[in-house]
């Protein structure tokens, strides 16, 4: 058999189960889309490393995606989605500028960024909104944001609870779903949850 005959064999052909597993996997680290009002992405606008498998998935499902280093000088109101990936709330203004009016903010917050990120979700909601953006909402995104199964709302307590409850048994359990909802009604989830993210929508004039 010759070498050509060997490299078009169908054993040594990628196999397309495994392909479309990973694609499967790649879709789950932006399920956060079907949040929007429109899960198509669109033009996204992406701050973070080049390497993340966040950009690998929003190059799978977005319209296009442009990393902000490349975002000519001077360009506004370009993009429909604004994704920050390990990013400080410094960037905020500068987001502002290059998403459309109406446009969404989607932010990855993971406790080991850095003391330059506000934990406690209020005062960075509070960040977000003097930025120019409105309805700030706060999620996490659980177990974190590789393997997510769940993306639970901030401000739903039971939810917060029963996921906690459901996937812990004994004192564990317990002391997590207490201090769980301790986060929730000082508003300190962040402390308690590893994974967080925020949506919100750009002002309209």
């Amino acid at each position: 058999m010759t070498d050509q005959a060997l490299q078009s064999s169908p054993a040594s052909a990628p196999d397309a189960g495994d392909a479309l597993d990973e694609l499967l996997q790649r879709s789950r680290r932006v399920d956060w889309r079907f949040l929007l009002p429109d899960p198509r992405l669109g033009n996204v606008v992406y701050f973070g490393p080049a390497d993340d498998p966040l950009r690998e998935a929003l190059v799978d499902f977005a319209e296009a995606v442009t990393d902000a280093d490349a975002v000519a000088d001077g360009q506004s109101e370009a993009f429909d989605v604004a994704v920050l990936r390990m990013q400080s709330a410094e960037v905020l203004p500068r987001v502002r500028t290059l998403l459309k009016p109406g446009g969404t903010l989607y932010v990855e917050i993971h406790r080991r960024m850095g003391r330059d990120v506000p934990w406690e979700l209020r005062r960075y909601a509070a960040t977000v909104e003097r930025a120019g953006f409105r309805q700030v909402e706060a999620f996490w995104n659980w177990p974190n944001f590789t393997r997510c199964t769940k993306i639970l709302p901030i401000d739903d307590a039971s939810a917060l609870g029963n996921i906690v409850v459901n996937n812990r048994r004994g004192p564990l359990a317990w002391l997590m779903l207490n201090a769980t909802r301790l986060g929730f009604y000082l508003g300190v989830v962040g402390w308690t949850a590893r994974c967080l993210s925020l949506l919100a929508r750009r002002e309209t004039p």
